[in-house]
């Protein structure tokens, strides 16, 4: 119908009648004014009625319907009548110009009167064929038409344009080589099928000239001449554009299936008309389960709900979305969720609307995970106010950002003047630099750590304080440092004050061995000397220097358990004798181990008496498995005692000790040390 209409005007230029007619109702469907002239009526009086009406033939009804089909085919003389009764002798031309899909045919009948038949000849046979051509050249669609052996006898411009082609690429030529491959064997299938008389619609992808694909959706008719099948006649739409828009649809619906997120559809009575992969997983339900009911499935029972939902609705619809709400709805088991809703009006290419689309994630995991930072917020809030340590953060400059109440009670600077304050104002200068270092690293490096450091408090007194600090980021970039800060100054005083305990405890264990053997008082300070000489020319540590200096002052303690005969003999001692004393070193670790400051002492007190060899006592250590300690101090101590007077032996001179620690390098001394300390005494002699 829509293709009559399409060509009606065109029918105007046609200089003979035409009437258009459908089969097998025929019933009339239009014409051209000629036509209507000839029957003497308007086209209100006839359009509508039966062809057969107005129309006879010499073969009878039934035959005249029979004859149909084909291109340009003449009917047998026919009888018109007119509207005022008189008999028109005409013969006529009917040619089939389109197919519903549904067994009907629409056909274009042209009317040449008898009388006027020779006229019409000479003026050449009426250009029919021409008109005819101009007609289906003028349609929209693509018309061609195939003979039994699937060859073109016929393309209409349409179809040439279309396609690329010229007519001599396609006349005389099968329609294979246009048929995309994989869809060839339908194309085949589908033209049998016509060929055993069947109209029906089909898709199809067919190639054009310059190798592109374009979609056709055809409606195929067969061609009938003397009862027979002789050819199809099709009428193609291109749906190329269609078809690309259905692939991005199903593309867009593919995405949205993948979604996490629920994605409903509601028509404009409220009913689900879509339903993702997300809204499964999200509620529960299938598919099938929800299309066509209504939302209220998913809204909890409570009156306030509904409401809202309405209100949401018709919000939504007013300015065309919605863009956030947390509410609660309710799965297929009967669970409510908590979820976030955002809704947008859908509408058609009309721009009318047509529904509403919901996106819906479930925030229940997320609503329980904020709630859990509200209470740990809270409690932070709590230790933050109340900790007993000072809690900072320091920008980018070195200026408090945050500082708790702790940190006023020490400093005694107010909370409001001390944001933007620099921490040089609370730091004691002599330990601003080390701070300094330390803050600047941390920004360089983006490095935290801990630091000890000095403050002065409120009273201007000098404190001490140990930070553990770690850098700030915001987009990955160090923006300052925050920590948290203990006040120590009470420990550190009474670490102070122990220390100071130890050393008088140690002048009072020096003391009695002084007592006990009048050698060991000057010995013991020159070895304290000597060996705190060489550890700090080594290299080592404050705190290895300093047990370094509690072994050299308590390393011969373990004489005061051997009986003073022993140690002041003039003879050489005898066995037993020289048991006693090789239990000395043993005898003074286990007198220092059991304080806690004096653990690394005591080891190098028990094995100050080994050999480099291994060749030592008490358990025979070789080499580096020696104590570092004890190692200097056996250099030292032996040095000492070959240049000092012996019950048992005068002392050597410096020269000849000098000489007897190269020979002991590698057997009874580390070599590195012994160089070391010859190199010492010589440029002491000096």
């Amino acid at each position: 119908m829509s293709r009559y209409f399409e060509a009606k005007k065109l029918l105007e230029f046609i200089s003979q009648p035409v009437v258009v007619f459908s089969c097998p109702e025929g019933i009339i469907i239009g014409g051209n004014n000629r036509f209507f002239s000839l029957l003497g009526c308007t086209p209100d009086e006839i359009i509508g009625n039966e062809f057969l009406s107005f129309f006879s033939s010499t073969e009878g009804d039934e035959g005249f319907l029979k004859r149909l089909g084909g291109e340009g085919r003449d009917i047998a003389p026919m009888e018109l009548r007119t509207i005022d009764g008189k008999q028109v002798r005409i013969k006529m031309r009917a040619i089939s110009v389109s197919s519903d899909g549904e067994g009907r045919v629409l056909y274009a009948g042209l009317i040449s009167p008898i009388s006027q038949r020779e006229r019409q000849l000479k003026e050449g046979l009426f250009l029919s064929e021409e008109r005819y051509k101009k007609i289906l050249d003028s349609a929209s669609d693509i018309i061609f038409i195939l003979n039994r052996e699937g060859r073109f006898i016929y393309v209409n411009a349409q179809g040439k344009k279309r396609g690329g082609y010229s007519l001599e690429e396609l006349i005389g030529k099968k329609f294979d080589p246009l048929v995309v491959p994989e869809d060839l064997s339908k194309a085949w299938s589908k033209f049998q099928h016509t060929l055993k008389g069947n109209v029906h619609s089909y898709e199809l992808r067919v190639r054009r000239k310059d190798g592109s694909i374009i979609y056709l959706e055809i409606d195929a008719n067969p061609i009938m001449e003397d009862g027979e099948v002789v050819g199809s006649l099709a009428i193609a739409r291109d749906i190329t554009e269609r078809k690309m828009f259905e692939q991005r649809l199903e593309a867009q619906s593919r995405i949205i299936n993948t979604m996490f997120d629920a994605v409903v559809g509601i028509d404009l009575e409220e009913k689900i008309n879509f339903w993702n992969r997300g809204a499964e997983r999200i509620f529960g339900y299938r598919v099938e389960e929800v299309l066509g009911k209504p939302l209220t499935i998913l809204v909890p029972d409570d009156t306030k709900y509904h409401l809202e939902i309405e209100t949401v609705l018709a919000e939504t619809r007013s300015v065309g979305y919605y863009p956030y709400l947390e509410t609660k709805r309710r799965r297929k088991d009967g669970k409510l969720i908590d979820v976030a809703l955002t809704l947008t009006s859908i509408y058609n290419e009309g721009k009318n609307l047509v529904g509403t689309a919901a996106v819906l994630r479930d925030i229940s995991e997320e609503k329980r995970v904020r709630q859990r930072l509200r209470w740990m917020e809270r409690i932070y809030r709590e230790i933050f106010e109340n900790a007993n340590d000072i809690i900072i953060s320091l920008d980018s400059r070195g200026r408090f950002s945050l500082v708790n109440p702790r940190f006023t009670e020490i400093t005694g600077l107010p909370l409001v003047k001390a944001r933007k304050r620099h921490f040089s104002e609370v730091v004691y200068k002599d330990d601003l630099r080390k701070v300094r270092f330390f803050f600047h690293r941390a920004l360089r490096k983006g490095t935290g750590g801990k630091l000890e450091f000095r403050f002065v408090d409120r009273d201007g007194e000098v404190g001490y304080a140990e930070g553990n600090f770690n850098p700030m980021r915001i987009g990955g970039k160090v923006v300052g440092i925050q920590g948290i800060v203990r006040d120590i100054s009470g420990r550190v005083r009474m670490e102070e004050g122990l220390k100071e305990g130890y050393r008088k405890l140690i002048k009072v264990l020096a003391a009695f061995i002084e007592i006990k053997d009048l050698y060991t008082e000057e010995h013991s300070r020159r070895i304290i000397d000597d060996s705190v000489y060489l550890a700090e020319r080594l290299g080592l540590s404050e705190e290895e220097i300093k047990d370094i200096e509690i072994a050299a002052i308590l390393h011969d303690i373990g004489k005061m358990k051997v009986p003073g005969y022993i140690l002041n003999k003039e003879g050489v001692l005898n066995e037993e004798e020289r048991a006693l004393m090789i239990e000395h070193s043993r005898l003074g670790a286990e007198a220092v181990q059991g304080i806690e400051e004096f653990k690394n002492a005591s080891r190098i007190i028990l094995y100050h008496h080994e050999r480099y060899d291994g060749n030592g006592y008490p358990e025979g250590l070789k080499g580096e498995d020696i104590p570092l300690g004890a190692r200097i101090i056996a250099v030292v101590d032996a040095f000492d005692a070959m240049c000092s007077d012996r019950p048992y032996r005068k002392a050597m001179s410096r020269e000849e000790a000098i000489a007897e620690l190269i020979r002991e390098k590698g057997k009874q001394f580390d070599p590195a040390i012994v160089d070391l300390y010859i190199k010492y005494l010589k440029k002491e002699k000096k």
